[in-house]
């Protein structure tokens, strides 16, 4: 009996790792389909109290509610795409003029340092860095471009599976336990507090690199709005992306860059550590 027991135990064990193992490739495999899926379900959540809102003041059938939002949503995400487009040119256009700021920073950098002590010619040194062009840079642009425009598509994949989720649904024929709209009652404050958190970061972080005159702001304004949503290391990263940009920006005075950096470190910390 005990050697029977022993072994139907061994079995279930092996059973358990097997299914875990497939469930996980299954989740890998299907990463460009659940990612998707489990933001427009966020996203539902999240919309619903919009969705209500027609319903009740505008007295909108709830189709019509639902299909104002989602316009909305694709406006919101449309103007976001022109925005950035908008910028990736203007950033591609003046290239050349970040190149020589780039070569202008790499020379101050180089004239600091004692590299005449150290035996280093500086010519050589600089050599890799001279071969850097404005197509260079233009590329580095159009991959850039590339990047958005994959997040663009996969905006549009998450507003497919929203549609579905939306129109689906039907509060009138669908009743739920009061456990379940618990859960998604404190889900949807969850969203809807953090979104409004994430939205004010972006807004107020693009509208100080705009201010400063830097490339990409609205770019980096909609980054800091996502990474927002990534507990610790977002805020951190948000601070970090534009530095690059910032740096190199032409006629750009030491002071514009300490405040350029200085002020959306400071919006992060005060919105993140204590709003």
């Amino acid at each position: 009996m005990d050697t029977s027991k022993d072994a139907s135990q061994i079995q279930t064990i092996c059973l358990i790792i097997l299914s875990t193992i497939a469930v996980a490739f299954a989740f890998y495999w299907l990463k460009p389909v659940l990612i998707p899926f489990v933001l427009a379900l966020f996203l539902a959540i999240g919309l619903a109290p919009v969705v209500n809102l027609l319903a009740r003041h505008l007295r909108l059938p709830r189709m019509l509610s639902v299909l104002v939002t989602l316009i909305l949503a694709v406006v919101v995400l449309a103007l976001l795409g022109m925005a950035i487009t908008s910028s990736l040119g203007g950033l591609a256009d003046n290239a050349d003029l970040y190149q020589t700021r780039m070569q202008e920073l790499l020379d101050q950098a180089v004239e600091k340092l004692p590299l005449d002590s150290m035996g280093i010619d500086r010519e050589q040194l600089l050599q890799p860095f001279s071969q850097i062009s404005g197509q260079a840079v233009r590329d580095l642009m159009i991959n850039t471009g590339g990047a958005v425009a994959g997040l663009v598509s996969d905006g549009v994949i998450v507003l497919i599976f929203l549609c579905f989720i939306m129109f689906g649904r039907n509060q009138g024929s669908v009743s739920m336990s009061s456990d379940w709209r618990k859960i998604e009652s404190n889900v949807r404050r969850y969203i809807i507090v953090k979104s409004f958190l994430s939205v004010a970061t972006g807004v107020f972080v693009g509208l100080a690199l705009w201010f400063f005159n830097i490339e990409l702001a609205v770019l980096f304004g909609l980054l800091a709005f996502l990474l927002n949503f990534i507990p610790s290391i977002g805020s951190i990263l948000g601070v970090i992306l534009p530095i690059p940009v910032i740096l190199v920006t032409p006629g750009i005075s030491p002071t514009t860059i300490i405040l350029a950096i200085a002020v959306p470190g400071a919006v992060e910390f005060v919105i993140g550590n204590i709003i």
